[in-house]
C-alpha cells in the first residue's frame, strides 16, 4: 500500500507538517545558536544559588540513583503529578535576568525539575523568550504556546510582534516545550538512522524518556510562569493546536492560575486522536469542494455537483487515464490525494483545488506539467528537514502514542480508509505504523485529562470551520462545556488551522481571529463583540493571475487558454513569491496535530 515503507523520523514530518524551514535568525542574532543561558531552579529559595550546570541525569546501570530497568512498572504519571508540589510562588523564587539575544529580543533558560513529582531530582533546562512589553511596568504577561507536539517556539515570533503592538502593556513570553529548541532537546545530532537514534536516547535518558509528556510539560509552563511573572501582574495564555492540548490540560492542574487563557484551533485527547486525521481532511475537503456548486466559473468547471467530479476523476486514473501523471509527474491517485489535502490545509492554496481536479480530468500535457508544477512547489515550500536543536521527532511520538492514538487501532483499516479517500494525506496510518516501532516507555495518562478542564477562567475558544487538523464538527463538548461568564467558543467561517492568521480579500484591517484574540486580551471580562465572524463573506473559489502563475505557470488557473500568456521573467517571480508565501504560512501554522 502507499506509503508503508515510511520510517518514523520521517513519517512524523510529514504528515500535516506546517511549520517549513525556521528562520531563526532575529536581526542577525539567533537565540538558539549558544543562547545566554541564566539558569534559575525552580525550587530555589532567593538564598540558594540556581546551579550552572547541568544536573546529573539517568546514569548506567549499576551507577547511584540509577534509572530503573527499561521492562520495570513506570511510575502512575497521572497519580504522582496530580498531587505534586505546586510551582513556586514568584515572591520565593530567584526571578531569572534574561539578556539580549536579539531586537528587543531576550532570552533565559529556567531550570525545571526533570520530573516534577520528584523536585530534589535531576532538573532540565526550559528555554523562554521574552518581548518586553512597550509599555513599562506590563500590566500582565502573555504566555505563546506553540503547537506541535515537538516543535519549539521560535514560530510564534512571527506573531508575537503584531501582538505586541496592539496589546502594548504585556510581556509576551515564548517558551519552548520541555525536549525541543532549547529545552534540553531529545534527538541525536550523529545518529544514521533512527533505530540508532532510538538506542542512543535510551542509553542517555532510560526509563525517564516517559517524563517528556504533556502533564510534565504543563507543569513546566506553570513553573515558569511564577517565576517570571511579577507581583499583581495578570496572566494570559494564547495556543494554537496541540498548544491548547497542552494548555487544558495546564488548566486541569492549574485552574485558577491564569486570568485568561485562548484556544485557537483546539483539541482535547477525545477530539483530535491521530486515527481520525485522514477522515477530518476528507471531510473538510469536501465540504469546501461542495461549495465550489455556488461559484459560477467554477460551477462552469466542474459542473453542478463537485465532489461527484472528484469521484470520476479517481475512476479514471483507476481505469487508466492520464498515464503520464505517474509517469513524469510522479502522481498516482494516492499522490493526487495527499496533493488536495495539502492544498485544504492553507487557505491560500484552497482556490486551486478545484483548477487540479479539472485539469487532471482533461489531462492534456500542458495539464500535467501544470499540476506537477504545482506539486514540486509544494514539495520545496511544505518540506521541514529535521534540524538538530529544534523539532523533535522523539517527544512528538512519545506523546502522540501515548495520548493520541486510540487503542486497539486495526492499522489496515486506517490503511483502507485513507485510500478509499478523496482527500487526505494518509497521516492516520503512517503515524500509527511510526508510533508501534516507535520502542519508548509509554506513559499513562488520567482519562478526565482527555477532557475540558473545569475552571472558572476567561476562556476564548476559537475555531475555524474549514479546519482539518482540528476541526469544528468535533466541538460540540467545546460549546456545552465553556459557559460560564468570561468563557466564549467562536466558530469562525472558512477559516483554517490558525484562526488568528485567517484573512480574506474582502477583510479590511487585520484578520478577524486576531481582532477577536486582542479584544479578548485586553479585557477578558467585557462582553466579547463577535460580530466580524458573522460579517466574513463565503470562501472563494477564484484564482488571482498572480497565484496561478506561480502554482501552474500560467496566468490562467483552469489553462483554458482565455488569458495571454505572461513573459517568462514575470512567471519565475511570481512562482518565487508563492513559495515565499507558502514557506512564511508553514512556519507559522504548526505541523502535526500540529
Amino acid at each position: 500500500m502507499a506509503g508503508r515503507g515510511l520510517v518514523w523520523l520521517s513519517a512524523s514530518m510529514m504528515v500535516g507538517c506546517l511549520d517549513g524551514p525556521r528562520a531563526r535568525q532575529v536581526d542577525g542574532v539567533d537565540p538558539l545558536a549558544n543562547p545566554p543561558v541564566i539558569r534559575v531552579d525552580a525550587g530555589a529559595s532567593l538564598d540558594a544559588a540556581p546551579p550552572l550546570e547541568r544536573d546529573a541525569g539517568p546514569t548506567g546501570p549499576g551507577a547511584p540513583d540509577a534509572a530503573p530497568p527499561l521492562d520495570a512498572a513506570p511510575r502512575p504519571d497521572a497519580v504522582l503529578l496530580r498531587d505534586a508540589a505546586p510551582p513556586p510562588d514568584a515572591s520565593v523564587v530567584r526571578p531569572g535576568p534574561f539578556e539580549r539575544c536579539g531586537r528587543q529580543l531576550e532570552c533565559a533558560t529556567l531550570r525545571v525539575p526533570l520530573d516534577h513529582a520528584d523536585p530534589e531530582g535531576p532538573h532540565i533546562d526550559y528555554f523562554v523568550r521574552r518581548l518586553r512589553a512597550a509599555r513599562q511596568p506590563a500590566r500582565g504577561q502573555l504566555w505563546m504556546i506553540q503547537g506541535g507536539p515537538g516543535a519549539p517556539g521560535d514560530a510564534m515570533l512571527d506573531l508575537a510582534w503584531p501582538l505586541r503592538v496592539r496589546l502594548p502593556d504585556l510581556d509576551i513570553y515564548v517558551p519552548d516545550h520541555r525536549g525541543t529548541g532549547g529545552s534540553d532537546w531529545l534527538g541525536c545530532r550523529a545518529a544514521s538512522d533512527e533505530a540508532e537514534c532510538l538506542a542512543d536516547l535510551r542509553d542517555q535518558w532510560g526509563d525517564d524518556l516517559r517524563l517528556f509528556s504533556v502533564t510534565q510539560a504543563a507543569r513546566d509552563l506553570a513553573a515558569a510562569i511564577a517565576a517570571f511573572g511579577e507581583p499583581d501582574q495578570s496572566v494570559n495564555v494564547w495556543a494554537v493546536s496541540y498548544g491548547t492540548y497542552l494548555a487544558n490540560r495546564y488548566l486541569h492542574l492549574f485552574p485558577d492560575q491564569a486570568d485568561a487563557v485562548v484556544l485557537d484551533s483546539a483539541c482535547n485527547g477525545d477530539t483530535c486522536p491521530m486515527t481520525t486525521w485522514d477522515r477530518n481532511f476528507d471531510r473538510v475537503g469536501q465540504d469546501y469542494l461542495a461549495g465550489c456548486a455556488d461559484d459560477d466559473d467554477c460551477a462552469a468547471h466542474l459542473g453542478p455537483a463537485p465532489v461527484a467530479a472528484l469521484m470520476d476523476l479517481y475512476a479514471e486514473l483507476a481505469a487508466g487515464r492520464c498515464p503520464d501523471l505517474a509517469g513524469d509527474a510522479h502522481l498516482d491517485a494516492a499522490g493526487v490525494r495527499t496533493l488536495l489535502a495539502q492544498l485544504v490545509r492553507l487557505d491560500l492554496l484552497r482556490p486551486l483545488m478545484a483548477p487540479v481536479i479539472h485539469r487532471l480530468r482533461r489531462c492534456r500535457p500542458d495539464d500535467v506539467q501544470a499540476v506537477a508544477n504545482l506539486a514540486r512547489l509544494l514539495a520545496d515550500g511544505l518540506d521541514r528537514p529535521a534540524e538538530p536543536g529544534g523539532d523533535s521527532d522523539a517527544v512528538y511520538l512519545n506523546i502522540v502514542a501515548s495520548e493520541f492514538l486510540d487503542d486497539p487501532v486495526d492499522g489496515d483499516d486506517l490503511w483502507a480508509f485513507a485510500e478509499a479517500a478523496l482527500v487526505a494525506d494518509y497521516g492516520s496510518p503512517q503515524v500509527w505504523e511510526a508510533a508501534q516501532a516507535f520502542d519508548f516507555p509509554r506513559y499513562p495518562t488520567d482519562p478526565d485529562w482527555r477532557r475540558w478542564a473545569d475552571t472558572e477562567t476567561p476562556v476564548l475558544l476559537l475555531n475555524g470551520t474549514l479546519d482539518p487538523q482540528t476541526p469544528h464538527f468535533l466541538l460540540d463538548d467545546a460549546v456545552a462545556h465553556f459557559t460560564r461568564p468570561a468563557q466564549h467558543v467562536v466558530f469562525v467561517p472558512g477559516a483554517p488551522h490558525g484562526v488568528i492568521q485567517y484573512a480574506t480579500e474582502a477583510d479590511r484591517g487585520p484578520p478577524c481571529g486576531f481582532e477577536l484574540t486582542v479584544a479578548f486580551l485586553t479585557d477578558p471580562l467585557a462582553p466579547l463583540d463577535t460580530g466580524c465572524a458573522a460579517r466574513l463573506p463565503p470562501p472563494s473559489y477564484a484564482v488571482p493571475p498572480d497565484l496561478a502563475a506561480g502554482a501552474f505557470g500560467e496566468p490562467d488557473a483552469w489553462g483554458d487558454g482565455r488569458k495571454a500568456a505572461w513573459p517568462r521573467a514575470d512567471v519565475r517571480a511570481r512562482r518565487a513569491d508563492l513559495l515565499r508565501r507558502v514557506r512564511a504560512a508553514a512556519r507559522r501554522l504548526p505541523g502535526p496535530l500540529r
